[in-house]
């Protein structure tokens, strides 16, 4: 079964609909997550609620054309022929025939995002977003919504040549959005293009000032509570962290992130979802450790690593994972086998429910490394084995062995 065809907007959702139908008469295999990514991939419409599996990349604050969906969907597809549950329920038709329907009145733009949202999230089908986000644009008729500009401004910010501008887009999802907090995480969104893509660290800097002000005045004006406006100050100096090292200053860098850090609230949250809070928390914790070693300073890295494991494993485990993978690999440079093996351990069993099979590859490379360096080759030698006959993670443990399938 081939994984799309980039002539076909809905192949995505029909691939989507034929995993359903293998699963609803018991003939699919599939590591967690596959189905749960279908569910809402075959709707025609945005799920208003996710699972942790159900990774939403068109709302990271990065701006990166993320792939491990691609691979986690092209993987279960390689292993099986899912030919006899096609679904044709859907005629196929081209981005600039949606985008002529769409002028027509035949679709809205919430049927634009739930298709953005199937390529990207269930499929990682960058490409297919880019064109018929490209084909919407390229019609005499606007987006006008928050969701369906920022949308838009992910596809296109996926790719450094993409046609149209993403740094416009943002700025347009900015100011269509009805609240403070999303119309301020959308001009962070465009100010981590304009550093990433444009590679302007200097005008990105400017942005990130007049956002931390805006967050002041939000707060003034009983727009947001002082939690919110301490985490979009946080973000703002987890951002101008990176800014700093792309203009060859790590002493502000290292002033920024430690700002960002302090800055963290643990409660209070009003309009910034508490679930995102969490995330974010991890995010600058975990760039504070990887700092710190930078400086030579492991000791205090390690320290702030079992701090955000702690905290994931109260209030976030969906950063669990990422958390403990960092930290083993602390481990293993300090040459503590013992504890990165036991980590990295721990590690595998929370990525193998993520559906990211290049995470698992490094969780096993970390697990190499570490058995390999401690003598341990033949479990070593064991371990890439299962990287090459279970790219997926059917097996429940990092140091499970059985006979190749």
């Amino acid at each position: 079964m081939a994984m799309g065809s980039t002539t076909d907007v809905f192949w995505a959702t029909r691939t989507a609909r034929t995993i359903l139908n293998a699963q609803a008469d018991g003939s699919l295999t599939a590591r967690y997550g596959l189905v749960e990514r279908a569910f809402p991939a075959a709707l025609p419409a945005l799920p208003r609620t996710r699972l942790a599996v159900q990774t939403n990349y068109l709302t990271d604050l990065g701006v990166r054309g993320m792939t491990e969906a691609a691979a986690f969907l092209d993987g279960h597809l390689r292993i099986q022929d899912l030919s006899a549950h096609a679904d044709d329920s859907i005629p196929p038709t081209k981005p600039s025939e949606w985008a002529t329907r769409w002028v027509d009145g035949h679709y809205r733009e919430s049927d634009f995002c739930a298709l953005v949202d199937a390529h990207v999230c269930f499929a990682g089908d960058w490409a297919m977003a880019r064109e018929l986000t490209s084909a919407v644009l390229s019609v005499a008729k606007p987006l006008t919504t928050h969701v369906s500009l920022l949308y838009a401004a992910a596809a296109m910010a996926s790719d450094a040549d993409s046609v149209f501008d993403a740094e416009e887009l943002f700025g347009r999802a900015a100011k269509a959005t009805p609240t403070d907090v999303d119309s301020m995480l959308a001009e962070l969104r465009l100010a981590a293009f304009v550093l990433k893509r444009r590679n302007e660290p200097g005008r990105t800097l400017r942005i990130l000032d007049e956002l931390r002000r805006r967050a002041a005045d939000a707060e003034a004006r009983y727009v947001i509570s002082p939690a919110d406006r301490m985490t979009m100050w946080a973000l703002v100096a987890n951002l101008a962290a990176l800014a700093f090292i792309r203009q060859g200053e790590p002493r502000k860098a290292f002033e920024s992130i430690s700002e960002a850090d302090g800055l963290l609230p643990r409660d209070g949250w009003v309009m910034v979802e508490r679930d995102a809070a969490h995330r974010y928390t991890s995010q600058v914790k975990t760039n504070l450790a990887q700092m710190l070693v930078k400086r030579g300073d492991s000791a205090t890295a390690l320290h702030v690593l079992d701090e955000n494991i702690a905290h994931n494993r109260e209030s976030h485990p969906e950063s669990l994972g990422e958390t403990l993978s960092i930290a083993a690999y602390f481990h293993y440079r300090q040459h503590s086998f013992t504890q990165a093996l036991e980590l990295i351990r721990e590690t595998y069993r929370c990525v193998r429910l993520e559906g990211s099979p290049s995470r698992l590859e490094k969780c096993r490379k970390i697990a190499v490394a570490t058995l390999h360096t401690s003598g341990e080759s033949a479990e070593a030698e064991r371990v890439i084995d299962r990287m090459r006959l279970d790219p997926l993670g059917f097996d429940e443990d990092i140091m499970t062995f059985p006979d190749a399938r």
